[in-house]
């Protein structure tokens, strides 16, 4: 039997195995939630003892996650986040009030783990996320959280996450094309994914989506008993709350609004339908609060300004909803204060380059790479716009500081790794 004694042998360990383990059938995929099942139930139904929120969608989980999380922490509750991916560290994806898991706290989970998956045949680990889900819910019931925020990593209905039976509440952020590759190129297949999070008898809350979805969504609630509340219903305009004009979020990409939108909209469902755990909602604390979720939470590459002489931004988004929010803001903020826009972008495969409509063709590109499998060259080519084209992320940075102008605006993203490499080479280089 494998054994772990270090840091090193866990993350040794994880590498091992694969990510995410796919049964492609039709572009379908298959995870083995049976196993993931009794893994939990052997270990005793750690994910059934807690009080849990459940989070998918294309964009917006991680931030809707965080702000939650913020939220709750300065109502006094006690509150674990499970994450994914991570920026640095593999700690970021299990956290309580902001903390990291500590390594000898996983250290003591993954060998927990093993020791019950070898003395069981029935249990079959075949990837990493699953023991990342059954790591989180062990620690937060151990560690007596009183709410668990747990994120999805890919999809819903057959992600780890989904052996959560009763969640108090589930929530749907966002839906838009994304990993088409093993859901296909329906944004209706897509979105069955996603709702087979709800659960029987548990209110959903679901953010931004089109109109011509809402319906289905019903339909997936109904068959389950559940309640759907859309946060654009709820809260119409957000100048309700007096946010929009007056946007001092350190979270400041203006796709924030939306999912603080989804955010409140959570919060007033939680205070409906149990209001006798969350009947010390204060609103007016509750929106200061989650104006400093970056800080609170160490929440970072989301519309982060790295540098204001020159202003310096980066974000992880790679998708084309997303994308096409970010370049808006941008434009916007060209057209008004910059001469200069600049671009270094990187993405982690070809299948992303739906994003290319969306990017500015008065900006001047740098193509990079950061663990991708579309190199910066095919990068080029594809996207069709004039830049220069440098092998890693740093070698990016260092040409651009070679050609900086004090009033550029630049933005850095298309890849969580090319934002977390930007991040960790960004003061070395201009410093």
């Amino acid at each position: 039997m494998r054994v772990i004694n270090s840091f090193d042998d866990l993350l040794s360990y994880l590498s091992s195995l694969k990510h995410p383990t796919f049964v492609v059938n039709d572009k379908h995929y298959q995870w083995p939630l049976d196993s993931m099942r009794r893994l939990d139930q052997y270990l005793g139904s750690p994910s059934q003892k807690l009080k849990v929120i459940h989070i998918a969608g294309t964009n917006g989980k991680g931030s809707c996650c965080n702000f939650i999380a913020t939220a709750l922490i300065a109502n006094g509750f006690k509150v674990g986040t499970y994450t994914s991916p991570q920026l640095f560290d593999i700690r970021e994806r299990i956290r309580i009030n902001g903390e990291l898991i500590s390594e000898e706290d996983m250290i003591s989970l993954a060998q927990q783990i093993l020791i019950t998956a070898n003395a069981n045949a029935s249990i079959k680990i075949s990837s990493y996320s699953e023991v990342f889900v059954e790591m989180a819910f062990l620690y937060f019931y151990t560690k007596n959280v009183d709410i668990a925020i747990v994120e999805t990593g890919i999809g819903g209905k057959l992600d780890p996450t989904n052996i959560i039976e009763t969640p108090l509440i589930s929530v749907i952020t966002s839906i838009g094309l994304a990993h088409t590759e093993l859901f296909g190129e329906s944004v209706y297949r897509i979105t069955a994914e996603k709702c087979g999070i709800i659960k029987k008898h548990s209110p959903v809350v679901v953010g931004y989506v089109n109109d011509d979805i809402k319906q289905q969504i019903k339909q997936s609630a109904e068959k389950v008993s559940s309640s759907v509340y859309f946060s654009d219903e709820l809260y119409p305009t957000i100048t309700d709350t007096q946010i929009e004009s007056n946007f001092d979020f350190d979270l400041s990409g203006y796709y924030q609004l939306r999912n603080i939108q989804t955010t409140l909209s959570t919060l007033w469902l939680l205070n409906k339908t149990y209001p006798n755990i969350f009947h010390q909602f204060n609103h007016i604390k509750t929106i200061q609060t989650l104006k400093e979720t970056s800080k609170i939470m160490n929440f970072r590459g989301r519309w982060e300004v790295i540098s204001n002489k020159p202003k310096i931004i980066v974000d992880v988004c790679d998708n084309a909803q997303g994308i096409e929010l970010n370049m808006k803001q941008l434009e916007m903020m060209y057209d008004t204060q910059y001469k200069r826009l600049v671009i270094i972008l990187g993405l982690t495969s070809s299948r992303k380059l739906s994003i290319k409509k969306y990017l500015p063709t008065n900006a001047f590109y740098i193509y990079t790479e950061a663990k991708s499998y579309i190199k910066s060259r095919e990068l080029a080519k594809e996207i069709g716009l004039p830049g220069i084209i440098t092998d890693s992320v740093k070698d990016a940075i260092k040409y651009y500081k070679c050609n900086s102008k004090s009033d550029d605006l630049v933005y850095i993203g298309g890849s969580i790794h090319v934002v977390s490499e930007a991040l960790s080479c960004f003061k070395e280089i201009f410093s």
